[in-house]
């Protein structure tokens, strides 16, 4: 800020702006400072809603758009030209953006600002100011400046290639001027003798124009590539070396000294790495770098016809009779081989992409270790083999199998490079040159952060073996790298993912409750989710340590109870609520007194009053249905939800085949399946629900949502292996279900519809061998010892209204009858079944006689009656 006089920047600071002003150029350029300096004296005249705090030129015009017509409104004068100039944000624009915030605020404030007057010395002086050589700008720079707000699509080619060509001029004469300005910085008189082999030759030096100038004769170094931890290890012996053996080093050291006094340069000669001045090194031949070996896996790939040989345009003009170019290294060096082959992987049609993946797997089963070898000898190699994969990331969609070839080959070179180094070495090689290459791409691409963060999971070791600090070191310098405190938490949330399959350690879990609770507290709701979604991994790892324990329950208790029930949240706040709801409740029984909590939370997030999410309601039947059975006071809700919502109950209860994935924004994947495959699923819960609400509500027959929850859970049993449909665990409160429904069910042996869905139920049950004994009681008649009455069975009833009566449908007598010869076919009820066709017959013949029901005479003791003559 600065150039701004004292007075306007302590208004500024003073109006409290959302964003701290700290380029006045590229900070105003935009306009939305302007409004939002507007809104705080005309709050109910300038909305900010309607502005945008971008930097592309549509936000800009926009912005300013609207601030034009404002100014208008209130009589303050502007210029089109100053506007323009302050939207192209060029350096020239600084003392105009100046100028009109001067104005401004003498407008607002009604105040004038004071007027500085320069003598003619101070102008001279300002006007003589030197700018140094390290501040002045570069010519591409002042071109890029100049040029910026020009749209390259609509502009002619020429007029910017001349207006470029007149800006480098310009910039060149300016360059000159100031050198002039700053006059000779070394003297000859100055200047330290050089090296006689570094001395310019008589010629150049009695050259006038040339007096400061010093050639130097660049020197071709072979190459030498030594391994980063090779060398810091050594580093560690220097001291131990040179006391052992200072008199070797220092005879090394005077030949070193008399080598230097006679050597001379020539076009010719070379530097080169002699062995006796490494004494106690051990010497490391030339690696390849990641290029190389890029393009000797296309060589490859090429000569076992994995791609072929015109797929990179340059390699098949150079290609020898033999199919193997002898001049592959150096042209490799010359053409950017990944930059092609990344540029193919984007544009790639499927016929391509297929070569494309064999490529990648070529590269993870055969150069996996060349590229490892080249990433550990070289700070630069390492930082290009992470480039290498971030691209990879970044370009390859997520659900392609090219991007599953992709991770697999990135964990593969993770893997090989942390199993033949140390953990923690690898770790600061990583942290120093690979994590800034995925900073941008963790924050843009949510999607991606889970494998990315697999990947860099290897390179930090495990956190149960030891590695928890490099694991905690990480995580502080993620933090300090996104510089955002949101997007850092929802990395968190996406990071401890990965760590799900190992033990976290208290002092482990204490830093990601920590930044949980920083992120329940920040004001975005997609923050205060992927803060719920930590403290649930947090659960899930969560052992017998009292003080975690106390400090997750303090937690709950305290930031997370008043989020529920809000109807302005953001849906994935209400989901993750569910979720770590059903953490706590799979952890702790009904007698702790954390779950009274989570039953209200439970309660409010799903009260039947709101108008819930179907993605909320999917998690929250999916979630409960698998730690619903030892918590009695939220049966009536779980079985409240399925009955609300009919697209739900028909997805997770009736399709057993039901999959689904919910992508929560941060990055997070949910998998939603049927309820009734869950191995911890209490069937028996949602229909007992059901019965109850039938004896409150003094209904006759079931409604046809409470028959699509029975049938869909009962029809769905398939038997354990013992003899039964249902669980032999769950038999006492199945034959409950059964006592409570069997006469609701009865009746719907009535109905057309659902004639045959009915039967099937009722069948599971008289032939479960744990539940017969009381299914049973449909056949037999009941005795009133008290009255000396026998009752006729239950199913005697059914069969009167179906067979008695010539109007009823016929799919019903037929479904009747496929019943009762499935009962006749089990030698357990053959006989009760037979007593009651008998009982039928004899109280009504005729009904018996002419209907379906006559196929069984020959199997009853009765004889049919001979036809009357």
């Amino acid at each position: 800020m600065s150039g701004l006089s004292r007075e306007v920047l302590k208004w500024i600071q003073g109006l409290d702006l959302s964003y701290s002003v700290r380029n006045v150029r590229r900070d105003f350029s935009n306009g939305f400072m302007f409004a939002e300096i507007l809104s705080r004296y005309y709050p109910h005249d300038l909305e900010m809603h309607s502005f945008n705090n971008g930097s592309n030129n549509q936000t800009k015009l926009d912005n300013w758009h609207q601030l034009k017509k404002f100014f208008k409104k209130i009589n303050f004068h502007y210029n089109e030209e100053e506007i323009a100039q302050i939207i192209k944000c060029d350096p020239n624009s600084a003392l105009t953006v100046k100028a009109f915030i001067n104005r401004l605020y003498e407008a607002i404030t009604n105040k004038k600002l004071r007027q500085i007057d320069l003598d003619e010395s101070a102008k001279s002086k300002a006007t003589r100011n030197v700018v140094p050589p390290y501040a002045f700008s570069t010519a591409s720079k002042t071109v890029t400046e100049q040029l910026r707000g020009t749209d390259i699509k609509t502009s002619d080619i020429q007029e910017t290639q001349q207006l470029a060509q007149t800006v480098i001029s310009q910039h060149q004469r300016l360059q000159l001027e100031q050198k002039k300005l700053r006059g000779p910085l070394l003297t000859t008189g100055s200047r330290k003798k050089r090296s006689p082999h570094l001395l310019v030759s008589s010629s150049v030096k009695n050259n006038n124009e040339a007096e400061n100038v010093s050639f130097i004769k660049d020197v071709e170094v072979k190459k030498v590539n030594e391994s980063l931890l090779t060398l810091r290890n050594l580093a560690a012996t220097d001291n131990y070396h040179s006391n052992h053996h200072s008199h070797d080093h220092e005879a090394a050291m005077m030949n070193t000294q008399s080598a230097s006094q006679h050597y001379t340069l020539n076009e010719t000669q070379t530097a080169t790495v002699d062995a006796h001045r490494m004494p106690h090194r051990q010497q490391v031949t030339a690696t390849e770098t990641v290029d190389e070996i890029f393009g000797n896996c296309v060589q490859f790939c090429i000569q076992n016809d994995i791609i072929d040989a015109d797929l990179f345009e340059f390699y098949s003009a150079e290609e020898d009779a033999d199919g193997v170019d002898e001049n592959y290294a150096s042209t490799a060096r010359k053409k950017d081989l990944l930059g092609m082959f990344f540029n193919l992987l984007q544009d790639a049609n499927a016929n391509v992409d297929n070569k494309l993946i064999g490529v990648i797997e070529c590269m993870h089963t055969e150069f996996v270790a060349q590229f490892c070898e080249s990433a550990v000898c070289s700070p630069k190699q390492f930082w290009k083999m992470m480039h290498v994969f971030c691209k990879g990331f970044e370009i390859l969609d997520e659900s392609s199998v090219a991007f599953s070839k992709w991770l697999v080959f990135a964990m593969q070179f993770a893997n090989t490079l942390s199993s033949s180094n140390g953990a923690g070495d690898i770790f600061d090689l990583f942290s120093d040159f690979g994590l800034k290459a995925f900073v941008s791409m963790l924050s843009s691409f949510p999607l991606k952060r889970k494998p990315i963060f697999e990947f860099i999971s290897l390179f930090l070791g495990n956190p149960s073996n030891g590695g928890e600090h490099e694991t905690i070191v990480f995580l502080k310098r993620l933090q300090k790298e996104l510089e955002s405190m949101d997007k850092f938490v929802e990395c968190c949330a996406m990071f401890i993912e990965t760590q799900q399959n190992e033990i976290m350690s208290e002092r482990l879990m204490d830093v990601y409750i920590y930044y949980s609770v920083c992120g329940l507290n920040h004001c975005s709701p997609k923050t205060r989710a992927s803060a719920l979604s930590i403290l649930c991994s947090v659960l899930q790892q969560l052992n017998t340590n009292e003080n975690v324990q106390d400090l997750v329950s303090k937690t709950f208790e305290n930031n997370i109870m008043n989020m529920a029930g809000q109807n302005n949240a953001w849906w994935e706040i209400d989901a993750n609520l569910i979720i770590l709801c059903c953490q706590f409740l799979s952890r702790y029984n009904y007698r702790h007194p954390i779950c009274s909590q989570v039953y209200v939370t439970l309660n409010r997030v799903l009260s039947l009053d709101r108008d819930l999410c179907p993605k909320i309601v999917k998690i929250a039947v999916y979630y409960l249905s698998s730690v619903i059975g030892e918590h009695k006071a939220i049966y009536a809700l779980f079985t409240n939800l399925l009955l609300k919502y009919d697209s739900i109950r028909a997805s997770l209860l009736a399709n057993k085949q039901f999959v689904q994935y919910i992508t929560l924004s941060y990055g997070q994947v949910l998998q939603i399946e049927c309820v009734c495959v869950q191995n911890a699923w209490q069937g028996w819960i949602p229909c007992l629900c059901v019965a109850d609400l039938m004896k409150q509500s003094n209904l006759g027959n079931l409604s046809p949502t409470h028959l699509e929850v029975i049938l869909a859970i009962i029809g769905h049993l398939d038997g354990d292996g013992d003899g039964g449909a249902f669980p032999l665990e769950q038999s006492l409160e199945w034959k409950q279900v059964f006592l409570e429904l069997k006469d609701y069910l009865l009746v719907e042996l009535c109905d057309p519809s659902l004639c045959r869905s009915i039967s099937q139920c009722l069948l599971k049950f008289i032939f479960d061998r744990n539940i017969s004994e009381e299914a049973i009681t449909l056949l037999m008649p009941s005795h009133d010892a008290e009255k000396s009455i026998t009752a006729p069975p239950p199913l005697f009833g059914v069969i009167k209204l179906i067979f008695d009566d010539a109007n009823s449908p016929r799919v019903c007598q037929e479904n009747l009858c496929e019943f009762l010869t499935k009962l006749l076919s089990d030698a357990r009820f053959e006989k009760m079944t037979k007593n009651l066709l008998q009982m039928f017959y004899l109280k009504y013949p005729i009904p018996f006689s002419q209907s379906l029901l006559s196929n069984f005479m020959d199997q009853i003791s009765v004889q049919q009656p001979a036809p009357s003559t």
